[in-house]
């Protein structure tokens, strides 16, 4: 099953996998939401059973609730999660002996790459460690993570390449700021063959989870704030003869002084 470009919100389920539930079978996801999605007993988004293989690529899994393990995936033995640039976040479980709000792994296998897994909570709890548990508890042993980030209590980050436990400094939407740590932060081999997976992408590197990150107009320096270093920086895109889209403010292929004009106007105004 090939799931592209949607949204599962408000739905529920009396067993397991509020919006999908896998048994045996192949899922493959990209850029999809779920949200707000219920369990009365574990996967509030996602039930993935024995002999399944799920796929989640710039995706989004955020405020679902599960009342057992697996507040937004749930992952029974012999079963496969592949998660690649995708955000889940501010998902919950609400039986105080349950685990992994964000995921929980019982035996299965998974991969978890260029992804941010943070704010996933026990109900009534403010401990950090329910984002990803597992049959092996805090031995992880049934996840492999690399260019990741995932919360933790002070001081731990998982182990992998690459990854960080920090604050991503999400904006609206669980887009991220220009300030946040996960911004070229990624991998473009996520299989780590050596060869590249990801082509496009914006910067140095790919961004860790669903949403890339895009400076916007103006911005030369790509710091979120348009402000004389951008107009200097505009100054010597011109002088080097080099061409700069975040500079070309009317769109008309060249930089000059009109752009360096219309962005001073543009600071002026704000």
């Amino acid at each position: 099953i090939h799931i592209i470009n949607s949204i599962f919100t408000n739905n529920s389920s009396p067993q397991g996998g509020g919006a999908i539930f896998s048994v045996d079978s192949d899922i493959y996801v990209e850029n999809s939401i779920f949200e707000n999605n219920y369990s009365d007993v574990k996967g509030g988004a996602i039930y993935s059973g024995v002999g399944s293989l799920v796929v989640l690529d710039k995706s989004l899994l955020s405020n679902n609730i599960s009342i057992s393990h697996g507040g937004a995936i749930f992952m029974s033995a012999s079963s496969t999660l592949n998660v690649n640039n995708s955000t889940i976040v501010d998902n919950s479980i609400s039986y105080e002996y349950a685990f992994g709000a964000g995921i929980y792994n019982d035996g299965g296998f998974a991969e978890i790459n260029n992804s941010i897994i943070y704010s996933n909570r026990l109900e009534g709890s403010e401990s950090l460690n329910y984002n990803i548990n597992g049959y092996s508890q805090n031995n992880f042993a049934e996840y492999n993570v690399s260019f990741s980030d995932i919360e933790g209590e002070e001081d731990w980050v998982p182990n992998g390449d690459g990854n960080i436990s920090q604050n991503p400094q999400f904006d609206t939407g669980y887009t991220l700021q220009a300030t946040s740590p996960c911004i070229d932060s990624g991998t473009t081999d996520t299989n780590g063959d050596g060869i590249d997976d990801i082509l496009e992408f914006v910067g140095l590197a790919p961004d860790m989870g669903a949403f890339e990150w895009e400076p916007y107009l103006g911005d030369l320096n790509a710091d979120g704030i348009l402000d004389i270093i951008d107009v200097v920086a505009m100054v010597n895109t011109i002088i080097a003869l080099t061409y700069d889209p975040l500079g070309d403010m009317n769109n008309d292929g060249i930089v000059d002084i009109i752009d360096i004009i219309a962005l001073i106007n543009i600071i002026l105004d704000n």
